[in-house]
């Protein structure tokens, strides 16, 4: 992970048990930085981040949610703001940031939504969004820097192939002649 962070300064990583390290940074900066610029993939797995809290213990320490630039495509333009993306994101989960190129509105293919998500939830595809005068649309979502995702159950961290919540007669079946 030291590669791909590129920290300024030293970072220190230890093994707290077989799931859990710790990571020690010299400089604050470069941990805002990690913590911001996430998610980040090892060996196609999730690495999931929090900050350090020394009153838990290690069998209480939930990683639950993770950090995911979220694009809303399909917005009508007079949506294309910081409200908009703030409600629709929302219904991913936590919005942490709108991406706004310094401007109130975002023009442009889609609009990019920082949205903290429940890893063991399914993902949601699109949300029917009721623009003016019960005129509705469907605004569809693209996830940047996913892991795994199964496309039958929308859950992260398997593939199709891997999915529990169907048999091995329907994988077969659902694969392209």
């Amino acid at each position: 992970m030291r590669k791909v962070w590129r920290p300024v300064k030293g970072v220190k990583f230890c093994d707290l048990n077989t799931e859990f390290t710790l990571v020690e940074f010299e400089d604050t900066r470069d941990k805002i930085k990690v913590m911001r610029e996430g998610p980040w993939l090892f060996d196609k797995h999730l690495v999931l981040l929090k900050e350090f809290d020394g009153r838990l213990q290690i069998g209480k320490i939930e990683l639950v949610h993770a950090p995911f630039w979220v694009r809303l495509h399909d917005l009508p333009l007079m949506a294309c703001n910081e409200y908009i993306g703030r409600l629709v994101g929302g219904a991913l989960g936590e919005v942490l940031e709108v991406d706004l190129d310094k401007a109130e509105m975002e023009w442009g293919e889609y609009m990019r939504v920082k949205v903290l998500i429940n890893i063991f939830k399914p993902l949601l595809r699109r949300k029917r969004m009721i623009v003016e005068d019960g005129v509705s649309c469907w605004v569809h979502f693209s996830y940047e820097r996913l892991p795994d995702l199964c496309f039958h159950c929308g859950i992260l961290g398997h593939t199709l192939k891997e999915c529990e919540a169907i048999d091995a007669n329907q994988v077969d079946s659902q694969r392209l002649p």
